[in-house]
């Protein structure tokens, strides 16, 4: 199967006789599968039509089979495959209820929050007590452009994703090496550009 100068008429021959030799491995996939989604009570309206899909995956399998592997093992992904796109093909839609329709609806996230939603995914409450998202997008970004050493003392003073505190300014002043002066000189300067935090 792997030698580039095998003829294509011999090629094929071998495939046939793979595909008449591997049809029971295929049908037994198919039914163990039917037996286990059976026991775990999904409906699948035709198990005559899910053979044909483990048939297909055998056939793509073999078509593509070049020899260096196993047959058993290389052929069962494919079979797999193609019986999990038969199981959704032939399982029922589930029919929604008035809830799920009308009251429930699937929002889009904010194109905002797209690229960086793992960023957003633990807050729950507002972090400036504003139910405004683009005020908490530019706190954010406001954030993550600030000098260094300010983020050290907000991410020692607050959870920098929920922010909560954490601990009280004399422990982070003492934490920095700096005077509770020196830190409320500092605090002042952030408190200028963003001053719903403090």
């Amino acid at each position: 199967m792997s030698n580039k100068a095998t003829s294509p008429i011999v090629r094929e021959k071998v495939q046939n006789i793979l595909i008449t030799n591997y049809l029971g491995y295929a049908k037994a996939l198919s039914n163990e599968l039917q037996r286990n989604l059976r026991s775990k009570g999904y409906l699948i309206n035709g198990g005559q039509d899910l053979e044909e899909y483990a048939i297909q995956g055998l056939v793509l399998a073999v078509r593509r089979f070049d020899g260096r592997a196993n047959l058993d093992t290389y052929a069962r992904k494919y079979i797999l495959g193609q019986l999990y796109l038969g199981i959704t093909d032939l399982s029922p839609l589930k029919q929604l209820s008035h809830y799920e329709r009308f009251v429930k609806k699937i929002r889009m996230p904010s194109p905002h929050l797209s690229s960086d939603i793992w960023f957003y995914d633990k807050m729950q409450k507002d972090i400036i007590n504003n139910n405004n998202i683009e005020d908490k997008i530019r706190f954010h970004e406001w954030l993550i452009n600030l000098p260094a050493e300010y983020k050290e003392i907000l991410g020692y003073r607050y959870d920098l994703i929920t922010f909560k505190k954490k601990r009280t300014w004399s422990k982070v002043a003492n934490i920095m090496g700096y005077t509770r002066e020196t830190l409320r000189k500092k605090m002042l300067l952030l408190k200028r550009d963003f001053p719903l935090i403090f």
